[in-house]
């Protein structure tokens, strides 16, 4: 009998610390499933295989944003209104260089017929003073400026913007476009100029 109420005695006080043990496993894995939940998280995971990761949603929808503009440039730039405008863009940017390349090669063409025209037999410039050199330089100055339309005249003097709000924009295409027909003729004095001057440094150097 003692060895029974023994026995059960101790059974008793096992299954108290079973009870006990068994608690502090329960709290245990409490706290380690909380702790791994935080980490997932952290780490971008959870336990069930979702992606927690932060997106960086300020850079993603910036990038995003300037996809769509891309798409819509693109699509802009099909539409004939749009090309039209690139079209009229560059048309201005090619007058504005004749332009400058125009008033820069009649000016310094001007000055040499100047210059040869008055050039005696002991001048550096007196070889050039007949029909073959000067005279060429001079026809072909006369060329131009014969092909100077009322038109061009007024690209020459004017401001492109300017003529823009005077005249409007449509008007201002026909000008400009009329205007780059005088391209050729102010190549070929360009041309005949240049050629001049390397005669001269040439006529130097032999000397």
């Amino acid at each position: 009998m003692h060895g029974e109420l023994e026995f059960f005695h101790v059974r008793k006080e096992h299954s108290h610390i079973l009870r006990e043990k068994w608690s502090e496993y329960e709290r245990s894995q409490d706290s380690a499933n909380s702790g791994s939940g935080t980490a997932n998280a952290v780490a971008g995971t959870n336990t069930e295989g979702g992606d927690l990761t932060p997106q960086p949603k300020g850079k993603a929808k910036a990038k995003g944003t300037k996809a769509a503009k891309r798409q819509e440039a693109d699509g802009a730039e099909q539409t004939p209104e749009a090309k039209k405008k690139k079209d009229t863009k560059q048309l201005a940017q090619h007058v504005q260089k004749l332009k400058g390349f125009y008033h820069a090669t009649t000016s310094a063409a001007m000055s040499l017929i100047s210059t040869i025209s008055v050039a005696k037999d002991e001048d550096k410039w007196a070889w050039a003073n007949n029909d073959q050199n000067l005279g060429k330089l001079q026809k072909l100055r006369d060329t131009l400026t014969a092909k100077l339309s009322d038109d061009s005249h007024a690209i020459l003097i004017s401001e492109l913007p300017v003529l823009k709000k005077t005249i409007g924009e449509a008007k201002l295409t026909v000008q400009m476009e009329s205007f780059l027909k005088i391209e050729d003729d102010v190549n070929k004095l360009a041309s005949a100029h240049q050629q001049l001057l390397n005669m001269a440094k040439n006529a130097s150097s032999s000397a």
